[in-house]
C-alpha cells in the first residue's frame, strides 16, 4: 500500500489530446474563412502556435518558398503551394511588409495566442465539428505531428519541421511510429491530405518541380547558423 506522500509524488496521468480525422480536418479547412484557413495551413506546415503569432512578413520568402522561423526554435520551413496561395491572398487585404505580423486582430494589432485560439474555435463551430471546444491550435499541431510520425519520419528530421519537442512528448509520439527503419525527410510526405484536397478549392494546379516558388522535400535546407 502506497503512503499518501508516495502517492503525492506519482505523476498525474497525461490527458490524451484529440487527433482530428481526415474528414474532420478536411471539413474544418474547407469551412474556414481566409484568416482562419491561413492559421490552419500554417499549423499544418509545422509552425507552432507560439511561432505563428510572432511571425512577420519579413520572415516569409515566397519566391524562395521558405519561411524563416526566428524564435523560439530557429529553422527554415519549406512552403507548400497551398501556403504560398494563402499568403498571396492575405497580401491583398493586409499590410504585408517588413515587421508587420502575419496574423493581426480586427483592430490591426498583433495577434495573441488567445486570438489564435478564437480563430480556430470559431472555425470548428462553423464547420459543425463534434465537440468543437476541444479543437485548439494544439490539437491541429498534434494532428500534423502524428501524421508525420506515423509515416516513420526520423525524430531528428521531425524537429527540423516542427521544432524540438520535450523528451516526454517525443516518447509519447514514439508509440505512434511504425516499427522498422525510419524514413528520411526526403522520403516523407509533408502535405497532410486535407491540404492536398484544398488545392482544388484555391485553384492551385498540380505541383511543378520546375517552379522556383515551390519547395519539394528534396529542396529542404537545414537552418542557417546565426
Amino acid at each position: 500500500i502506497h503512503s499518501a506522500s508516495t502517492a503525492a509524488r506519482l505523476s498525474a496521468p497525461q490527458p490524451v489530446m484529440r487527433e482530428l480525422t481526415d474528414t474532420e480536418l478536411q471539413t474544418l479547412v474547407n469551412a474556414a474563412d481566409d484568416e482562419s484557413r491561413l492559421a490552419l495551413v500554417a499549423l499544418l506546415s509545422g509552425i507552432s502556435p507560439e511561432e505563428l503569432v510572432e511571425l512577420t512578413w519579413a520572415e516569409v520568402n515566397t519566391p524562395a518558398g521558405i519561411v524563416q522561423i526566428v524564435r523560439p526554435s530557429p529553422r527554415e520551413l519549406p512552403m507548400t503551394p497551398v501556403l504560398i496561395s494563402m499568403l498571396g491572398r492575405m497580401t491583398e487585404t493586409k499590410r504585408s511588409e517588413g515587421e508587420a505580423r502575419l496574423l493581426t486582430d480586427p483592430s490591426g494589432n498583433p495577434a495573441t495566442l488567445a486570438y489564435l485560439d478564437s480563430l480556430i474555435a470559431y472555425a470548428a463551430h462553423d464547420a459543425g465539428l463534434d465537440q468543437p471546444a476541444e479543437v485548439t491550435p494544439g490539437v491541429i499541431r498534434h494532428t500534423f505531428i502524428a501524421f508525420l510520425v506515423r509515416q516513420g519520419l526520423r525524430f531528428r528530421d521531425l524537429a527540423r519541421i516542427v521544432g524540438p519537442l520535450p523528451a516526454a512528448m517525443t516518447a509519447s509520439y514514439g508509440a505512434l511510429a511504425t516499427v522498422g527503419t525510419r524514413r528520411s525527410l526526403e522520403e516523407t510526405d509533408l502535405v497532410i491530405p486535407a491540404l492536398r484536397n484544398l488545392s482544388g478549392i484555391l485553384g492551385i494546379g498540380a505541383r511543378s518541380t520546375d517552379s522556383p516558388s515551390i519547395v519539394t522535400n528534396r529542396d529542404f535546407k537545414k537552418p542557417t547558423a546565426k
